[in-house]
């Protein structure tokens, strides 16, 4: 994985993810292209000096029938509203690829179990 932080500005996105209980920071994505492949991965998101756990997502929303790629992270834990703001995040380990999803209850479900292999995979992970 790529062992350094990016720091980037939070964007409005269109709230799907908080529609389904899974709100995400959504950020440019220019940093990362050529960098890690399309796919979830477990990362680390600063802000404020506090280090949280997120579940960082790199692609094409199939679920929404896009084709162009996005860069949003859920950030376990983490209610804030920031938009316009600075974070920092750092990819740390692949979960699984891209998938599409016949509707949001499978997707929910799916991301649950993001959120519980990131919990797994950055317990005593070095910052």
């Amino acid at each position: 994985m790529i062992n350094r932080w990016f720091r980037e500005k939070v964007v409005k996105g269109d709230g799907s993810g908080k529609k389904i209980g899974f709100p995400t920071l959504n950020l440019d994505k220019q940093k990362l292209e050529g960098k890690i492949k399309e796919g979830i991965y477990a990362c680390l998101v600063r802000y404020k000096k506090k280090v949280y756990p997120g579940v960082l997502f790199y692609g094409p929303r199939l679920v929404k029938r896009e084709s162009h790629n996005v860069l949003e992270i859920y950030v376990i834990d983490f209610d804030k509203n920031i938009y316009g703001r600075k974070i920092e995040y750092k990819v740390k380990n692949f979960i699984r690829k891209v998938k599409n999803f016949k509707g949001t209850k499978e997707l929910r479900e799916e991301i649950a179990k993001d959120v519980a292999k990131t919990l797994k995979l950055l317990t005593n992970t070095k910052v």
